[in-house]
Formats: structure tokens, C-alpha cells, sequence
């Protein structure tokens, strides 16, 4: 599984707490479902820092919070705080999580305190059975873990998981400031065996389906961005936002949530479209013996149905099918009406083998493992992730061939890299320099597989 980094989430106006999915497919509550229905709920939340009401800022979550609390108030008595109303929410809702889904759960969240006893973190923690995962992992060296903001003295942003999360914890660190995204917070990442967490069923082995957006391709970023800016020039979202704002300053907190979902809904619709407007999605049918196979078949007959109509001589690959999968000899005489129904069967065939693609490659790479197992090459778990590999890799070189039309030309014709003087910069603040000779690009290749190879 690839590591579940920290990411700012900037909740919905009335959201206090909001969940999402960091890998895998998500069933609508931002969870992760395996194949006995085994469940892994994802969660990302927020504190606020100020511990009391007074002298807020307009534009502070805090001040936000307080708004919608006294909104929403029937008491009008009723004290406002946002901290522990959070915790009370989080808590509330993790263990109708746990009781309805026996499910296991991640949160992710940004405390602004520490986890001393009797504070609210610790609170959610003893409550809902969480555990902090940067302890569990390394338990004799977390005094010495940093400050994980950069103005202050301890830690105040955990990882929490439930007690499967924290069994299946395989890494968890820590990251420098500006590390992953530019923040005043360091990021925080755990590696998990998704085995532990689901048991021993896998996914799906087959080739990902590939990106539109490639966010190492300055010009598809450069386009994608100004795409998106022309779109939110569009819908004025910069005048909106000040309106928003207005209408927080002066109590409004009703419109406000209602034109500022609004607003997010159409930004979210804009970044999608401003992808797609950088690239089509090239998609490919996982490939399988049984895909090859019935290909295959449908080929001989379009051959031989061409032989028979336009007088086309049988090619060498006419006989290897033939051969192959024991169909009639190329010369052999078939009435035309024989082949147009052979060829509507085996079309018939080839359309129901594509539309179980993904499953019949899924159930061959699996029997390859278990042969590799079988023939004790390695075991199963191993055979797995290096099929894996393998097909991920395969996908990639498939992307590259559409990117650079290799199928065409057969080579690369150009290709981009970074100034050697720029090397310990920034992606975004580098010189980047367009190369067209061949023995340069192949040069330049070799030299970046040959260190990622090394660090796989």
C-alpha cells in the first residue's frame, strides 16, 4: 500500500469533521472495503487552536465555528465550545462507525494540543479505543520525535488507529517542513499491510488505469492551471469569495454555508473539467490468454472470409492460428455462409471475454502466482507483489508509447529533463531543457532507470 500521507482538507462551512478515502475505492462515508467485508474508515479532522471564544479573528475557523454553533443552539444559555464539540462529534460518530460496521478506523488529525492526560485528544483516544500509531511503531524513541509545528515545542498532529490499524502498521515517520506540500505543519505518514487489515485476499492484479493528469509534466500542469483559472474567472469565484466573507463578518452564517457549498460544488466541477481538457484518457482491456486466444480466433476468420471474397492469399500468421488452436487448415474449403457464422460466434465470445477483462486477468495472474509458489520459485505473497510490478510497469511503457507515438516511430523523438545546476531545487523552480538527440535521450534514460532501479 502506498503511504498515507498528511493533507490539509478545508472542510464544508457546516462540516466539522470530514472524512475521505487515501487509496482503494470509496462506497460513499470515505471508507476502504476488503473482500469479507472487512473495513477500513479513513478520517481527517481539525481542532482549533483558540481554547476560548473571545477576541476571535472573522476570518479564523474558530469564529466560523462559533457561528454555526450559536445558529444552531436551541439553548440560548448553552455554552459555545468548539473544541470540545468537535471532540464530542468525532467520538460520537467513531463509535456509530464501529458499532453499525465493525469497522477499523484511521483518523488523522490536527489536535493543536498535546496528548496529556485528561486533554481532549487523550479523551477521544481512551474513548473510542485508539491508539497514537507513531508510538506504537517506535515506542522507545518517540520523546525524541520534533515538533511538528514550526513555532512550537511538542507535537500536536497524530495519527490515530484503531488496535488492527496499529497491528498492521509496517512504517510511520515524520517529515521535514515544505517536505511534501508547502505548510507550517510537518507531514506525518504510516505504511499498512493491507493483508492484516483485510486478510488474505487481494486486488484486483491488473494494469491501473492510467491518468489524465500527469503532475510531472510541467506543460500538462501549466495548461491544466490555466485552464482552471479561466473557468474561475468564469464564475467570478475570487468576488464570491469576498461576499462570503462579508457575509460571515455580519452574522449570515445560513447564506454564507449555502453560497459556500455552492461555490465548492461548481470549483470541483471546473477541476475536473480542466483535466480532461488537458488529455484524453487512454484506456486499455487487461490482457489475459483468453482475450489473446479469442482474438486470435476472430482474426483467422476475417482472414479467411477475406480470402474467399477478395481472392486474398493466406499469410503465415493464417497458419500459426490455425495450428494453434485447432481450426481448419488455411486451404481447407469452407462455404462463405460457414465462416460469417463462425466469425459472428467467435465475435460473440471475444465481446463477453472483454466485458470480464479485468476479472479473467485477475484470476491469470493469480494461477501464475500459485504455479510460482508450486514450482517454489517464491511464495504466493511475494509472486503477488512481483506481478504487480510487473503490470504496473507494463502499463507504464504502454502510457509512454501513447505520449511519445513510439508505435509509429519506434523511439523517442524529444525529451524533457531538469538543469543539472537545478538539481536540489524545487520541481516548479527548476530550468527544464527540451533534448532531441538520440544518443543524448538514451543516455539520460539509462542514467535515471539506473537509479530508480536501484532504490526499488
Amino acid at each position: 500500500m502506498a503511504p498515507c500521507h498528511w493533507r490539509w482538507v478545508l472542510p464544508r462551512a457546516r462540516s466539522l469533521v470530514r472524512e475521505r478515502t487515501l487509496w482503494g475505492l470509496a462506497d460513499g462515508r470515505g471508507s476502504l472495503r476488503g473482500k469479507h467485508c472487512q473495513s477500513l474508515f479513513v478520517v481527517t479532522a481539525y481542532q482549533v487552536a483558540q481554547k476560548t471564544t473571545k477576541n476571535l479573528g472573522h476570518k479564523t475557523a474558530a469564529y466560523q465555528q462559533v457561528l454555526l454553533l450559536t445558529e444552531q443552539r436551541e439553548n440560548p444559555e448553552t455554552e459555545i465550545a468548539p473544541r470540545r464539540q468537535m471532540i464530542k462529534d468525532l467520538t460520537s460518530q467513531i463509535l456509530k462507525w464501529q458499532q453499525n460496521h465493525k469497522c477499523e478506523i484511521l483518523v488523522m488529525i490536527d489536535a493543536n494540543e498535546t496528548m496529556a492526560e485528561g486533554s481532549l485528544i487523550e479523551v477521544l483516544t481512551s474513548t473510542c479505543n485508539l491508539q497514537d500509531v507513531h508510538k506504537a511503531v517506535h515506542p522507545d524513541t518517540i520523546h525524541l520525535a520534533p515538533a511538528s509545528h514550526n513555532t512550537g515545542l511538542t507535537r500536536i498532529d497524530y495519527l490515530l488507529g484503531s488496535p488492527k490499524v496499529i497491528a498492521s502498521a509496517v512504517r510511520a515517520g515524520i517529515t521535514d517542513f515544505q517536505d511534501i506540500v508547502p505548510s507550517d505543519h510537518r507531514g506525518l505518514f504510516v505504511d499498512l499491510d493491507r493483508g492484516t487489515i483485510f486478510g488474505s485476499q487481494w486486488d484486483n492484479p491488473s494494469s491501473y488505469e492510467a491518468r489524465v493528469l500527469h503532475s510531472k509534466d510541467p506543460e500538462k500542469c501549466y495548461q491544466y492551471k490555466q485552464e482552471l483559472w479561466h473557468r474561475m474567472g468564469k464564475m467570478n469565484a475570487l468576488t464570491r469569495m469576498e461576499q462570503i466573507e462579508h457575509l460571515i463578518a455580519i452574522g449570515e452564517a445560513k447564506q454564507a454555508t449555502h453560497e459556500l457549498n455552492n461555490l465548492d460544488d461548481e470549483i470541483t466541477t471546473a477541476m475536473k473539467l480542466s483535466e480532461r481538457h488537458c488529455g484524453k484518457r487512454h484506456k486499455t482491456t487487461p490482457w489475459s490468454p483468453k482475450l489473446k486466444e479469442w482474438g486470435r480466433k476472430v482474426r483467422y476468420w476475417r482472414k479467411r472470409l477475406n480470402m474467399r471474397t477478395r481472392n486474398f492469399r493466406p499469410t503465415m500468421d493464417l497458419f500459426h492460428i490455425a495450428k494453434e488452436y485447432n481450426l481448419p487448415h488455411p486451404y481447407q474449403r469452407i462455404s462463405i455462409q460457414d465462416i460469417k457464422t463462425n466469425l459472428d460466434s467467435t465475435s460473440e465470445q471475444l465481446k463477453e471475454v472483454r466485458a470480464k477483462a479485468a476479472e479473467v486477468c485477475r484470476q491469470h495472474l493469480l494461477d501464475r502466482a500459485e504455479a510460482m509458489a508450486k514450482a517454489g520459485i517464491m511464495d504466493k505473497e511475494a509472486a503477488i507483489k512481483c506481478i504487480l510490478r510487473a503490470e504496473e510497469m507494463r502499463q507504464k511503457e504502454g502510457i509512454l508509447k501513447v505520449i511519445f507515438k513510439s508505435r509509429q516511430s519506434n523511439s523517442l523523438t524529444a525529451l524533457l529533463i531538469p538543469d543539472q545546476k537545478d538539481q536540489d531545487k524545487p520541481p516548479d523552480k527548476r530550468n527544464w531543457i527540451w533534448i532531441r538527440n538520440g544518443q543524448e535521450i538514451d543516455e539520460n534514460l539509462v542514467a535515471y532507470n539506473r537509479q530508480h532501479f536501484s532504490q526499488a
